[in-house]
C-alpha cells in the first residue's frame, strides 16, 4: 500500500510541474494571458485571458474553445451536447456569451475561479469525442445507466468544496461509516496526464478521500491506458477499466451498496 509520504512527495511533483509549465504574458489592452501546462485534445496548452485590476478580474478562454469544436464539427449549442455543455457550465459556474466561456473573480477566489474554468474548458473539450461515429454518447451517458441497473447507490455530478478550490464529483459513493473518508468514483473519459493531475488535486484537497477511477479504455491509444491505471495506483487510487466493469471484485461494489435491511 502506498504511504501518505509517497503520495504527498507525487502531489507536490505534480504541484511543481504545474508551476514550472505555467506561464503569464502581456497581451496588451490591459489584457494578460496564462499559458498553463494542461493540454487540450491537440496537445496544445489551453490558455486563459484575465482582464481588470485592483480586485476585480475576468478570466477567459477567448472564445477559442466553443469556435474550434465547431471547426471540428462539434456544434455544442445545440441538442444532447448542448445540454450537456450547459450542464457543465452550471456545474462550475461558467457564463458563456457568443460562445466564449468566461467567469468573475477577486483577488480572495482568482485560484479558485481559474481552477473552475480550468476544469470547465477540459470537460468542454471532450465533448470533441461524442462526435466521433464509434461513441454512442458521452462516458457519463454510458456509465450513468450502468450504475442503476448494477443497484450501486450514488449522487452523482456534485461539486464538493475543499480546502482551497471547488471540485465537481461525477459520482459520491455511500460512506462505510461515521468517521470514515468521503468516497468517490471519478471517470476518466479520456486518459491522459492532465485529468489524472486534476483527480490527484482533488484528492490532496479534499482530505484524501477514498478515490476510484473508472478509465474509458475504448479507443485510447496503445499504452496510454496502462501508464494511467498504473498511475491511479501509485497515488493511492484504485483503478477499474470500463470494458472489465462487470469483474469489479464483488467486495468492492459491495460497498457500494446499501446495508442489508436499508
Amino acid at each position: 500500500m502506498t504511504t501518505v509520504d509517497e503520495v504527498r512527495g507525487l502531489a507536490d511533483s505534480y504541484y511543481a510541474w504545474l508551476r514550472s509549465g505555467t506561464d503569464v504574458r502581456d497581451a496588451g489592452g490591459g489584457t494578460a494571458v496564462i499559458t498553463t501546462p494542461i493540454l487540450d485534445r491537440h496537445n496544445d496548452c489551453f490558455e486563459l485571458y484575465v482582464s481588470g485590476s485592483g480586485g476585480s478580474y475576468r478570466i477567459s478562454d477567448g472564445g477559442y474553445l466553443v469556435q474550434d469544436l465547431r471547426m471540428s464539427g462539434c456544434d455544442v449549442t445545440s441538442g444532447k451536447r448542448g445540454e450537456q455543455f450547459s450542464s457543465i457550465l452550471r456545474s462550475f459556474g461558467i457564463c458563456a456569451e457568443d460562445g466564449e466561456l468566461s467567469v468573475d473573480a477577486t483577488d480572495e477566489d482568482f485560484p479558485r475561479r481559474e481552477h473552475c474554468l480550468l476544469q470547465a474548458m477540459m470537460a468542454v473539450d471532450d465533448l470533441h469525442y461524442t462526435s466521433k461515429p464509434n461513441v454512442a454518447g458521452m462516458f457519463m451517458d454510458d456509465v450513468l445507466p450502468w450504475m442503476v441497473s448494477a443497484g450501486i447507490s450514488h449522487s452523482s455530478n456534485l461539486t464538493i468544496r475543499g480546502r482551497t478550490l471547488d471540485h465537481h464529483i461525477d459520482f459520491l459513493l455511500p460512506d462505510r461509516g461515521i468517521r470514515s473518508p468521503k468516497r468517490i468514483l471519478q471517470l476518466m473519459g479520456r486518459p491522459d496526464k492532465s485529468r489524472l493531475g486534476t483527480v490527484l488535486l482533488m484528492k490532496e484537497d479534499l482530505d484524501d478521500p477514498e478515490v476510484y477511477v473508472l478509465i474509458n479504455d475504448q479507443g485510447s491509444p496503445d499504452g496510454t491506458v496502462d501508464r494511467i491505471r498504473a498511475a491511479c495506483a501509485d497515488m493511492g487510487m484504485v483503478p477499474f477499466l470500463w470494458s472489465e466493469r462487470e469483474s469489479i471484485p464483488d467486495a468492492i461494489a459491495r460497498t457500494f451498496l446499501p446495508m442489508h435491511g436499508a
